[in-house]
């Protein structure tokens, strides 16, 4: 399932309002964290594309956009360092 049809499928299953909010950000996260490498790194020249899939999944929770950009924050520093050392 490409990212884009994750996204769709969470917007139709993830339920913020629920209460067992920690445990639908937690399993919404692990499947996102799945198609981390699809998102492209910043200063590649798809800075827009990056913001539209943040948008998509902060649109679903605000929380789980800012876990999830960390996330991608902190695979961007280390692929920069890969590329640093090359």
């Amino acid at each position: 399932m490409p990212l884009a049809q994750l996204i769709k499928h969470l917007q139709t299953e993830f339920t913020p309002d629920c209460q067992n909010l920690e445990q639908e950000i937690d399993a919404a996260l692990a499947q996102l964290i799945q198609y981390s490498l699809d998102v492209p790194y910043p200063g590649e020249g798809q800075t827009f594309r990056r913001w539209q899939i943040l948008s998509q999944v902060a649109a679903l929770d605000l929380s789980l956009a800012k876990i999830f950009e960390s996330h991608l924050d902190a695979l961007a520093i280390l692929h920069e360092l890969r590329e640093d050392t090359e």
